[in-house]
């Protein structure tokens, strides 16, 4: 790096050669110049002199001897300099006087003969010059062979100043060398001088400087304007002291920041919030005091009309703390007002029990208490937080403090809320939200883990499959409403009159299965005998004034007697109740062994048709348009699976569970995705494309590639792919599946959760897996308008994936009013028949169902 010293003197160096240069150019150049005008004004005088001489000996009648002596002594009078003259006789003269011996002529000279125009020829280093001889009316007395204009003859003048430039450049150059040293010395000097005095004046800079060494010091930098005789030395000076006035603010504001940023860390909702939001709030409040000192935290809910009142302290209070705290919360004016009317319900929590807090007055607290409160509820139906802190002194971290009460609110808030959401999505997770009872998931789940207890323990236990007579026809009678009032009694009854270890599930519709544990045939007869007899009371009033009455049709199965497996025992008590129905309703059926034969004989049927279809590669895939619920565009369907047997196209809820049991499901997902891909190729589709798959067909160790094969074949786009996880079988290692499903993803594709709420493993997945739709099960949709319950599950599924920023997909949408309704509610997308429903083919990209609107009826 160059000093200031070298700069300068390497500039005034740089200076005085330019100068030089610049001197020298111009001398030469002017000189040129007026060597260039003189030899111009030469060359006419010679012409003019040559021409009046051989004017003059002509016209004195001179003969053609003396003339060509006359032209000879001209031409030879230049031979020895640098000058040259050339006189050309034209071919009229000539042919009248006779030829003489004379120079070829050059280009300018056969132009001036052509033209008869003076030209004049300009080289760096000499000078041309023709002038044509023209034919005037006194020449016409001697040369009777031309006429008044013509060209008779050209004189010719060249000069030749290389030399004498060549010389004059070298004296120049000798002259400005021998003054060349005179600026250089006077350069060096003044830029020794120069560069002494800002050396002079830099140093009590860097001196000053040089003593920062914290941002106090800031202030020291502080030179008299007088120490610079230099100004523009002075405007820096007078720059770096207010830099250093900045600095000293922006540290200030950068410790204020720092602060306010480590506080914000803490403010950081975890996935510990969902499973107990106390326990959460006590961490945070810990985790806060890691920053800023905090004693106290509280936080007021309204629940309807009641307020709920939370107090968190750091460190474990005595008595007299606590109601001085609870006084002093009640000072704050929102709250005294709103606490007068509905006294709320405190409860105190301790995030450090082994410690205890230095007891403090009403007052004391009243000082350090900060807090934040609205007249209306916010998210998780907070109405007020505040937090307890001695930093009231600290003038900037307390606005800090201030500003984050807010946010603090809506993270205690949301904490809560999700909680609270959480219990609700795990609670009809296994639930039937109309009955309540165990939905068909659990019973599976309960069902597999009683044959396994039985097994294990060498036992015994019954399932009993119950089905409503003539249920459809109640509902068209009197409607959905009834209907599920009926179903709601009949739940109540069947729950009420069963044993305390026995375990009720609704499976779907008006269908209940019962698990009888450690009953063999005869007792389970007994016990179901007892229960039809109680549902045989079972009666509601009627909109027209009649009672209706439940009467079941009865399907009993043994373990180990009837069958060793889940599946299978279910298959002979769900025959057995249709056997029920075939021998005239109401009545209970427990199978024979011609029964059982039967019963197995049907499930041998559907697993050669499935093997054929995997063989024949006749799988079908069959699209179900789903909607957007902004622009009634479809621009997404799902791919479905359908097996065509014997003129009819078997659907895949009759096949998919002996399938899964085959272990060749796997195989079926792919073949269909194969002929899917060709599908949307062939019809240019670009929308969303949900496939179902089993997550034990996700974590086959070669899945991953055969799909990605699949797409590259037939040039699918990945992230337009959406795998939809089902629950069809219990995935015990979520670690490893969610590697499966991390990989995927990576890749580009998309993944959804499918009946979403049905089952345990819901929350699970969308909690470990990077979930970007769920499907609301169609369950909780059906009955929305009717069913509080239902609506109040779709709207916490909504609130959770709005908070997680996933998209939402309702099923089983079958009217015009559920469709509004859900529209409301927020939801994104819709499916079901009353949108479509599923068929070979794929619909045009984006098209629009405008028909669809809340005119329409079921």
């Amino acid at each position: 790096m160059k000093s200031i010293k070298h700069y300068i003197l390497a500039s005034t160096l740089l200076t005085a050669f330019l100068v030089f240069a610049g001197v020298y150019l111009i001398s030469s150049y002017s000189y040129n110049k007026l060597l260039l005008g003189y030899a111009d004004k030469t060359a006419r005088i010679m012409l003019e002199q040559t021409f009046n001489s051989l004017y003059v000996a002509m016209e004195r009648g001179a003969s053609r001897e003396e003339l060509e002596y006359i032209i000879e002594n001209i031409t030879k009078s230049f031979d020895n300099n640098d000058m040259s003259i050339e006189i050309h006789r034209g071919y009229a003269v000539s042919e009248m006087f006779g030829y003489v011996r004379q120079n070829e002529p050059d280009n300018l000279v056969s132009e001036a003969f052509r033209s008869g125009v003076i030209r004049t020829v300009h080289t760096s280093d000499s000078l041309t010059e023709v002038m044509p001889v023209i034919a005037e009316k006194k020449c016409l007395t001697c040369h009777d062979n031309v006429i008044e204009g013509d060209v008779m003859g050209v004189i010719k003048t060249t000069q030749n100043f290389f030399f004498l430039q060549d010389k004059t450049a070298r004296n120049i150059r000798l002259l400005l060398m021998f003054i060349l040293p005179v600026p250089l010395l006077i350069g060096v000097i003044i830029s020794f001088f120069v560069s002494r005095r800002l050396k002079l004046m830099l140093e009590k800079l860097h001196s000053s400087i040089s003593n920062i060494n914290s941002v106090e010091d800031l202030k020291s930098i502080s030179l008299q304007r007088s120490d610079f005789s230099l100004m523009e030395v002075a405007a820096i000076n007078e720059e770096i002291e207010e830099l250093a006035g900045r600095l000293r603010s922006i540290a200030t504001d950068n410790d204020t920041l720092q602060f306010q940023i480590r506080l914000m860390e803490r403010l950081v909702i975890t996935a510990e919030a969902i499973t107990d939001w106390v326990d959460y709030t006590k961490k945070l409040l810990r985790s806060v005091n890691s920053v800023v000192y905090c004693q106290a935290l509280f936080a007021v809910f309204k629940t309807d009309d009641t307020y709920e009142f939370f107090i968190f302290w750091n460190h474990n209070p005595d008595t007299e703390t606590k109601m001085a705290f609870e006084e002093a919360v009640y000072e704050i004016p929102m709250l005294k007002t709103i606490f007068s009317e509905n006294p709320p319900s405190i409860k105190h929590y301790v995030a450090e029990i082994g410690k205890d807090m230095i007891r403090m007055s009403k007052e004391e607290i009243t000082a350090q208490l900060k807090n934040i409160t609205f007249p209306e509820r916010r998210i998780g139906n907070i109405t007020g937080i505040g937090i307890q802190t001695p930093f009231n002194e600290d003038k900037s971290k307390s606005i800090v403090v201030d500003s984050i009460l807010t946010t603090l609110m809506n993270v205690v808030g949301s904490v809560k809320a999700i909680h609270l959401y959480t219990k609700d999505v795990e609670f009809f997770a296994t639930r039937d939200p109309l009955t309540n009872l165990h939905n068909q998931r659990m019973f599976w789940d309960l069902l597999k883990a009683e044959t396994k207890r039985a097994e294990r323990h060498k036992s015994w236990f019954s399932l009993v499959v119950l089905d409503f007579d003539n249920f459809k026809l109640i509902n068209d009678v009197y409607g959905h409403a009834f209907g599920d009032k009926l179903l709601q009694r009949f739940a109540e009854k069947l729950k009420s009159t069963s044993r305390e270890e026995d375990i009720v599930a609704r499976y779907g519709g008006d269908e209940f299965t019962l698990i009888l544990p450690e009953a063999d045939e005869e007792n389970a007869y007994t016990v179901v005998q007892r229960i039809k007899e109680n549902l045989d009371a079972v009666n509601v009033l009627a909109p027209d004034g009649k009672n209706i009455k439940a009467t079941t049709s009865i399907g009993i199965a043994s373990y180990p007697f009837h069958a060793d497996e889940d599946k299978k025992l279910f298959l002979v008590a769900s025959n057995m109740m249709y056997k029920a129905k075939r021998e005239g309703k109401n009545r209970i059926c427990a199978p024979t062994g011609e029964d059982i034969i039967n019963s197995l004989k049907e499930m041998g049927v559907k697993n050669q048709i499935i093997l054929n279809a995997i063989e024949n590669k006749s799988l079908i895939p069959y699209f179900q348009p789903i909607m957007s619920l902004t622009d009634n565009r479809v621009s997404v369907h799902e791919l479905l699976m359908r097996i065509p047997v014997n003129g009819r196209i078997m659907p895949a809820a009759e096949f998919i569970d002996d399938a899964e049991a085959m272990g060749v499901m796997h195989r079926m997902d792919l073949m269909l995705m194969e002929k899917a891909f060709a599908e949307i190729r062939k019809a240019g589709y670009e929308g969303f494309l949900f496939i179902n798959l089993s997550p034990k067909s996700l974590m086959m160790v070669e899945f991953e590639a055969q799909i990605l094969a699949l797409v590259e074949t037939y040039g699918i786009n990945k992230s337009k792919i959406v795998f939809e996880i089902t629950e069809r079988e219990t995935v015990k290692n979520i670690s490893l599946l969610a590697h499966f499903i991390t990989k995927l993803k990576n890749e580009g594709f998309l993944f959804a959760i499918d009946d979403f709420g049905s089952g345990f493993s819901s929350f699970h997945y969308i909690k470990n897996f990077p979930i970007d739709f769920i499907k609301i099960e169609g369950d909780f949709i059906r009955n929305i308008i009717n069913d509080d319950v239902d609506k109040a599950f779709v709207k916490s599924a909504l609130t959770l994936a709005g908070e997680l920023r996933i998209r939402t997909v309702a099923e089983y949408v079958e009217n015009s009013a559920v469709l509004e309704s859900l529209k409301e509610l927020g939801v994104d997308y819709a499916q079901g028949y009353f949108i479509d429903k599923p068929a070979p083919a794929l619909l045009d990209n984006n098209i629009c169902k405008t028909f669809l609107t809340s005119a329409d009826t079921e």
